[in-house]
């Protein structure tokens, strides 16, 4: 099987997988009594964890090489550090944006773990995602897309990266980050540097909401903010998309730099993944945009307009 459709079989079945699944499963565990911390640990393990085990037991493919196990520099750490912490006015506007047409479920989401104690609530939030999603979209996913240019993969990634929330108000941000996750990984030829990226992300978003929401008066603001008119949100919105400008600019110029860093050339490296017996001109040609892929965004398309509109 051509190494793009093989990756867009697999996005497919993660992204039904999660909606089915997740309509058997989860009402199974809430008569359990399980709590939420517990359900989220369990979702991630069940519909990315084990597809992502599942399917290397399919395909035989290399672990070491799919993922991309390779180590990173101290160097590049940091480099990663800054790009991470640029990365937050992007996708706050972003997310600022997309607030606008939708709730915001995971700001709720983390009102209810705030009775967490703040290292679970890292694990719950940043570890398992960091591990579980970039398995399963820079490792198996992004591996398919091996013969195409970067941005094109990146792109295709990205997009699927956005749908595999399932959540029309994470889409632009999470979409956006996947994007740049792609490009982390083709430049550096290592899953560890976005699972790094994911990890600070997200754990930077638990220790701010566990500030924000010790600040007295603070629910009161955010109730207050939703009453607001579309027009006045986005206004509010118009310095945070300058500095959101500025910081994509600067988030260029780091990958670049951290491009400089490493002598992996990444193009060479990858594509031995999933070759087959498909020559390299026939697998540069393969379409990204296939029926597995249609599927997948037509059955997104449909499950967002059911539960949200």
């Amino acid at each position: 099987m051509k190494p793009v459709l093989k990756a867009n079989i697999f996005a497919l079945i993660v992204v039904v997988g999660q909606v089915l699944g997740g309509m058997i499963l989860v009402p199974i565990f809430k008569t359990m009594n399980l709590t939420l911390p517990t359900l989220m640990i369990l979702t991630q393990l069940i519909f990315l964890l084990v597809p992502a085990i599942i399917y290397f037991i399919v395909t035989k493919e290399s672990i070491k090489d799919t993922l991309k196990l390779n180590p990173i520099g101290f160097e590049q750490i940091l480099i990663l550090i800054v790009i991470v912490l640029l990365s937050w006015p992007v996708a706050g506007f972003l997310g600022g944006v997309s607030n606008i047409f939708f709730e915001n479920l995971v700001g709720e989401a983390f009102e209810l773990l705030d009775g967490l104690s703040l290292p679970f609530m890292i694990f719950v939030m940043a570890v398992m995602p960091a591990i579980c999603e970039e398995i399963t979209m820079r490792g198996i996913v992004l591996s398919g897309y091996s013969k195409k240019s970067t941005l094109k993969a990146a792109l295709m990634s990205g997009l699927i990266f956005g749908i595999i929330h399932l959540n029309p108000q994470q889409f632009l941000y999470a979409f956006a980050l996947g994007i740049l996750f792609a490009y982390i990984v083709r430049i550096t030829n290592s899953i560890y540097a976005t699972m790094f990226c994911h990890f600070m992300f997200n754990g930077t978003q638990v220790l701010l909401s566990k500030l924000v929401l010790s600040i007295p008066g603070f629910k009161e603001a955010s109730e207050a903010l939703k009453t607001a008119s579309k027009m006045e949100i986005f206004k509010s919105l118009i310095p945070l998309g300058v500095i959101a400008i500025i910081s994509i600019i600067l988030i260029v110029l780091l990958l670049k730099l951290l491009k400089r860093t490493t002598d992996n050339k990444p193009a060479l490296n990858i594509s031995k993944v999933s070759n087959g017996n498909y020559d390299t001109i026939e697998l540069e040609n393969e379409s990204m945009i296939n029926i597995p892929f249609i599927i997948t965004v037509v059955f997104y398309c449909i499950y967002i307009y059911i539960q949200y509109f």
